[in-house]
């Protein structure tokens, strides 16, 4: 009666975040449910078609995580189904993987005051190799993303070139900071409760929707502050004379403005294509 009663207690999914499959996962497991992942079968999937629906995809996951983190982190920190160990995975995958990103962006933006600060302790010689270090910590973390081979094709028979390119070490670390930005947005309005619209996300050959551009607009807003804000601590490193702050912190100046200069072509593209009010079915 017990093993009857789950399905029903689990209570299917509420809709209150925007990644089911996340929020399902551990609320079964919150029940005594038991997860075995399998490796082995293989299934075609859809990926985003461009750039920028990429980076709305992303958000919005980011932002699910959070809003499930809200939702039962405090349950599986209590709960009897889960073991010390999956106890500290979860406080893992919520606090310190999901937060890379703005534990970058943060670092970035308060890089300034921190080296006057520990100029006036007498410390700012120390700055140097931290800067290095924090791109080496974020790359080591990606590791196994590296290792993971996806340019295989479907009967993995035939090797695709674009994609080996595409998944070399050096674009996935040029992706992953391009990401950080929409990520921290995402992770900004998850942990706020902002209620968003969760834009669709294009994929493969699908008819494209008009759809609403809040997110798109905040990602582009801050994608431009960033880009800036890249620029003049490349510049203030310069002028200090701080070569290595200068050659770690030009990585995110070269990618953030072209990241915006992305995000910031698709409205003004999506403010064209939009339809008027009366001809939206």
């Amino acid at each position: 009666r017990q093993a009857e009663a789950r399905p029903l207690a689990l209570g299917g999914w509420s809709g209150d975040t925007q990644i089911e499959d996340v929020d399902l996962s551990f609320a079964a497991q919150l029940i005594g449910w038991k997860i075995v992942y399998l490796d082995q079968p293989r299934a075609e999937s859809l990926l985003p078609t461009t750039c920028t629906a990429y980076k709305l995809q992303q958000r919005s996951w980011m932002k699910g995580i959070m809003e499930v983190m809200r939702k039962h982190l405090g349950a599986i920190l209590k709960s009897p189904s889960f073991s010390r160990g999956q106890k500290v995975m979860a406080l893992d995958f919520f606090l310190i993987l999901s937060w890379q990103a703005p534990y970058f962006v943060l670092a970035h933006l308060t890089l300034i005051p921190t080296y006057y600060l520990t100029e006036y302790l007498g410390y700012a010689h120390l700055m140097g190799p931290v800067a290095i270090a924090l791109p080496l910590l974020l790359a080591a973390t990606h590791i196994p993303f590296f290792l993971i081979d996806i340019t295989a094709a479907p009967d993995g028979t035939e090797q695709r070139p674009l994609l080996r390119r595409l998944t070399s070490p050096f674009f996935s670390l040029w992706l992953m900071t391009a990401m950080f930005l929409p990520l921290t947005v995402g992770i900004t309005e998850g942990l706020l409760g902002v209620k968003v619209h969760r834009d669709r996300t294009e994929k493969g050959s699908e008819i494209k929707e008009i759809g609403k551009t809040s997110g798109l607009l905040k990602i582009a807003l801050f994608e431009v502050f960033m880009a800036l804000f890249a620029l003049v601590v490349v510049g203030w490193a310069g002028l200090k004379g701080e070569r290595t702050i200068m050659a770690v912190f030009a990585i995110p100046a070269a990618i953030y403005p072209p990241s915006a200069l992305i995000s910031l072509a698709s409205l003004v593209k999506k403010g064209r294509s939009a339809p008027a009010p009366d001809s939206i079915p």
